[in-house]
């Protein structure tokens, strides 16, 4: 007592208490001595036969080891949890009824809490899938951790778009699993990467597959020209000779009646035989023009837009091309031609290529040929500008898609053969002619596609 004394007054007034109340007491007491020294005091009364107070019976125990176990216990957590709350990883503790025991900062952070205390006690599916009506997620990653007691991983894709990559470790009660823990992380923008990545890659396949195609298309255009050169000489030959044929048909035909030429009349195959020259003679011309466009686009030479023409003349042009595609497509398209709008200055062939190939696009959209199909031109008179829209009920575009919808070789249709160059020549032909085109698409609902070209300035 003369050496601590604060011990003394301690143990005094238990003692008092003691005596007060008679209920047993424990006390702790600390010794700074041989590097400091606890002790657990138990002091109790003993009584007489007449049941009072005679005796103070006490025992100590020397706790010094204990209590220097349970500091280093308490630092070692403290900084346990240091080290796993500021890890950007997310590790989070699950009981058997897949409920969170304990999680770290950056699940925290990541899941929705402000504080790691909000996550305690929900269930996997609630922290993860936000899913609150007691539904199991099938199949279920976690229950079968805890069924073979074995390691995993899954991957973790969320309803906002993120994506995580989590592991799986069992937490052993001797032999029987009693949890497990997981360790989860954010790939959403790795994911992002190595998509990009296996993008760029097909890109290039692609990319190496048209320089190859390329070389060729000089010596293919060669060929074509060829024979499309005899088509437009020797029909110019034959509609002259057709003249002088029908002058003598005519005269016949005075003379004798009506006649059948090819089992027709010949009131109607003059006439037939006519639209038939004209016609071949502007398929040859077209020929002529595309392999000319071809032939520019390999020395990439700048094309002339010193013409001008009507959008209404091009689409009417287009629709002739693609007026069977449609029929098959749809039975409910229409075509609407705007009034009184001006000319564009540029190349109507170009023009036309763009329209044809946004129809297309429509087309294979759809899901059945009750869905709608609508192309039509009119002016924005606060813009000034021109427009052709084309709307369809087809199946839409997703967000995610429409990020690189105009890139070089990107498709949705490689399966079916498409290469990804469509709207991309389409967006480089609009932007030539001084204008723009933009898409709107909801998935499941369809999709509008509008060019928008400046007139032609006197």
């Amino acid at each position: 007592g003369h050496d601590y004394p604060e011990a003394a007054v301690a143990i005094a007034a238990a003692e008092a208490k003691l005596k007060a109340n008679g209920e047993p007491i424990a006390l702790q007491l600390h010794f700074d001595r041989n590097g400091g020294t606890d002790f657990v005091i138990y002091k109790t009364l003993l009584r007489n036969d007449a049941g009072k107070p005679e005796y103070i019976v006490s025992a100590a125990i020397d706790v010094t080891e204990l209590k220097r176990t349970e500091n280093a216990l308490k630092i070692a957590s403290q900084q346990l949890n240091t080290i796993l709350n500021v890890m950007h990883e997310i590790i989070i503790w699950f009981d058997r009824d897949m409920k969170v025991v304990w999680a770290n900062r950056a699940a925290s952070e990541a899941l929705g809490g402000s504080a790691t205390a909000e996550l305690t006690g929900l269930s996997c599916r609630e922290l993860w899938f936000g899913r609150k009506d007691g539904s199991r997620c099938e199949p279920c990653v976690f229950r079968s951790i805890l069924e073979s007691g074995q390691s995993g991983n899954e991957t973790l894709r969320l309803a906002d778009g993120q994506i995580y990559q989590a592991w799986f470790y069992p937490v052993r009660n001797g032999d029987e699993v009693g949890g497990w823990v997981q360790l989860a992380m954010d790939v959403t923008e790795q994911e992002r990467v190595r998509r990009e990545a296996r993008l760029r890659q097909e890109q290039l396949i692609q990319a190496d597959k048209m320089m190859a195609l390329g070389i060729l298309v000089s010596g293919v255009a060669h060929e074509i020209n060829n024979p499309n050169n005899f088509i437009v000489i020797n029909i110019s030959i034959l509609k002259k000779a057709w003249d002088n044929i029908m002058s003598l048909m005519r005269d016949y035909a005075r003379e004798r009646g009506d006649f059948n030429v090819a089992g027709v009349p010949f009131s109607r195959f003059s006439t037939m035989v006519n639209d038939l020259l004209d016609g071949i003679e502007e398929g040859a011309d077209r020929i002529r023009v595309i392999v000319n466009d071809l032939k520019n686009y390999v020395r990439q030479t700048p094309a002339d837009f010193k013409g001008r023409f009507g959008i209404n003349d091009a689409l009417s042009r287009a629709f002739m091309l693609c007026r069977n595609m449609l029929k098959r497509a749809s039975g409910n398209y229409r075509i609407i031609y705007g009034d009184d709008l001006p000319l564009i200055r540029g190349d109507v062939y170009r023009i036309e290529q763009v329209i044809i190939n946004i129809v297309q696009n429509a087309c294979q959209a759809l899901k059945n040929t009750e869905n709608a199909i609508i192309v039509k031109t009119y002016r924005d008179a606060e813009r000034d500008e021109v427009v052709l829209e084309v709307s369809d009920e087809g199946v839409g575009i997703s967000p995610e898609q429409m990020k690189y919808i105009a890139d070089p070789f990107y498709t949705t249709k490689r399966e079916s053969g498409g290469i990804g160059l469509g709207l991309s020549i389409s967006k480089s032909i609009v932007e030539e002619h001084g204008g723009r085109l933009a898409i709107q698409s909801r998935p499941e609902q369809g999709t509008v596609v509008r060019i928008f070209l400046p007139p032609a300035v006197d």
